[in-house]
């Protein structure tokens, strides 16, 4: 473990997943998520409850579970999303990375965008 701070993502959709790894600067020293040791992190998928909107880093879930199992997570909540975010951020993260552990807290089933 090298004392990074858990990430905290962004929505990941087909317009910027191209360009989503240039993105990613929201961790102490990890600028893109190819820095990361994939076979040892965690990636936590859910709404705002898991990325903890105002919130401090420190009182996290992911900085919780990061600092129970010793190894890096990635915090891959959005805020006010849906199942289908949740599903979309996982399938696009492990065809990318193969994280070791994928861990999801499903937001409630009526947020379910209408097309």
């Amino acid at each position: 473990m090298n004392g990074l701070g858990p990430i905290r993502n962004i929505l990941v959709t087909e317009k910027n997943s191209k360009n989503i790894l240039e993105m990613i600067t929201l961790v102490r020293g990890v600028t893109n998520f190819k820095d990361l040791d994939w076979s040892k992190t965690v990636a936590l998928y859910g709404c705002s409850y898991i990325y903890s909107q105002c919130v401090n880093e420190h009182e996290t879930i992911s900085h919780y579970l990061q600092a129970l199992l010793n190894t890096p997570v990635v915090n891959m909540g959005i805020p006010g999303s849906g199942i289908e975010v949740q599903y979309w951020n996982m399938r696009w993260l492990n065809k990318k990375f193969h994280p070791k552990w994928n861990v999801v807290f499903w937001p409630y089933d009526d947020r379910i965008v209408v097309h």
